[in-house]
């Protein structure tokens, strides 16, 4: 028989007959999925739609406050580093540690997004009100003209940081990868 792939092609037990102009023409056709609204959804899956919010759990909302803070981090290093020939500039440091620690201390105590219905994700913990502590760097020794930005030293903090952002985001992605298997696996 012209365009067989194998005529008995066995798969969990089962003998079924794949003919190559099958796959392509379904792999082709749109998937046609009917659209349910939500509380339907919830009521077949028996699932409480605050049980989702668990989804996204303590780890998770520890690395998006950590891939932020890293950035503010940033964004002064950054300030450091084009203020380096402004005269009498003083050196700035973000202490990341302390605006972690004040991020994770209390994570309810932020403004969270409105909700209009039961069923929607609510938002946590905005980083809006999270200022960290900036102090400036007293270690350093100034120029001349009272500048204590040191060019080594800032672009030394910048690789530490940039490195801690990458890793920190590399591991939110790995954790989003897994909830999406988990969303793409539990639909079929």
């Amino acid at each position: 028989m012209r365009g067989q792939i194998n005529p008995f092609h066995t798969s969990s037990g089962f003998q079924t007959k794949w003919h190559a102009d099958c796959i392509p023409k379904a792999l082709s056709q749109p998937r046609r999925i009917k659209p349910a609204d939500s509380a339907s959804f919830f009521y077949h899956w028996s699932v409480n739609p605050m049980t989702i919010n668990k989804l996204f759990d303590s780890t998770c909302q520890l690395l998006i406050n950590t891939a932020a803070l890293r950035q503010k981090k940033g964004e002064v290093i950054a300030a450091n580093i084009a203020n380096l020939e402004t005269p009498g500039y003083q050196a700035r440091d973000f202490r990341f540690a302390d605006a972690l620690r004040q991020a994770t201390a209390n994570p309810t105590s932020s403004p969270s997004m409105l909700t209009t219905h039961a069923t929607h994700l609510g938002g946590r913990n905005s980083l809006g009100a999270i200022r960290g502590t900036y102090t400036l760097k007293h270690n350093q020794l100034g120029g001349f003209d009272g500048n204590t930005v040191n060019l080594d030293q800032e672009m030394a903090d910048q690789a530490i940081n940039s490195g801690a952002y990458n890793r920190t985001m590399q591991m939110l992605k790995s954790k989003m990868a897994i909830l999406k298997n988990a969303i793409i696996e539990g639909g079929k």
